[in-house]
């Protein structure tokens, strides 16, 4: 209701300054014979109005707006997430982060002393590959994989992201990309001659997304020879 009161003030302002205007003109005007441009800026005018109390007639019928406080994040926390689980996996320490940022995980029983490991169809892969060599060969892999939050328009839709496919067969490991998420979304928004007044950002303003870090954690056996191409980003932590 309060952000109503600078938006009733100034339509007040408008039809007292329009009203005012208006019998300047015709004085004027009339004394040439052409009083018809004094109408004409009143039906101007007062349709403009018209279209503010019936803007704000319309916004007052508008479902509550879906985005809460709640799914407000600073960029800069969203940064540091990103930066702290790559840190932490590289340095082979992943396993002290977060469990909230474990999408998916895997464990596959492997007993041969070489693994190939390649992408489906040779294309790159978009999530980071980290291969960690554990202590003993017990003859599984495991892999988990990380990603932090991903954010669209404020929106936090990283359940809605796919983990990446991960398949053994015989002795090749193939990593694929994950289903592309495809989003429709409907958002309420004032017309400019409410916007004008109240200063509420447009929908071109609020248009924003961040793709959080995404980890591909592949715990192999100590013995396990692992082979891949070169055009495969795979980082060992040492």
């Amino acid at each position: 209701m309060m952000s109503l009161i600078p938006l009733l003030i100034t339509i007040i302002i408008v039809i007292a300054f329009v009203a005012l205007v208006g019998r300047i003109m015709k004085r004027t005007i009339n004394k040439g014979g052409r009083s018809i441009y004094s109408k004409r800026v009143r039906w101007l005018v007062g349709g403009y109005i018209a279209l503010l109390l019936i803007g704000m007639g319309v916004e007052a019928l508008l479902p509550v707006k879906a985005l809460s406080e709640e799914y407000i994040v600073d960029r800069e926390e969203l940064d540091q997430e990103s930066i702290d689980l790559y840190t932490a996996a590289t340095e082979g320490k992943i396993a002290e982060q977060d469990r909230s940022f474990i999408r998916k995980d895997w464990n596959l029983n492997y007993e041969g002393e070489k693994l190939n490991i390649a992408s489906q169809n040779d294309e790159y892969l978009e999530t980071q590959i980290i291969v960690e060599r554990k202590q003993d060969n017990d003859g599984k892999i495991e892999a988990l994989f990380y990603s932090t939050r991903s954010i669209v328009n404020n929106m936090d839709i990283t359940e809605k992201i796919h983990p990446p496919g991960l398949d053994l067969a015989d002795n090749i490991l193939t990593v694929s990309n994950p289903i592309k998420v495809q989003l429709k979304y409907h958002q309420f928004q004032n017309v400019f001659s409410i916007n004008q007044f109240t200063g509420e950002d447009t929908l071109f303003d609020n248009n924003t997304s961040y793709h959080g870090q995404s980890i591909l954690y592949i715990r192999i056996p100590n013995n396990l020879e692992l082979i891949h191409d070169e055009n495969l980003n795979i980082y060992y932590v040492d």
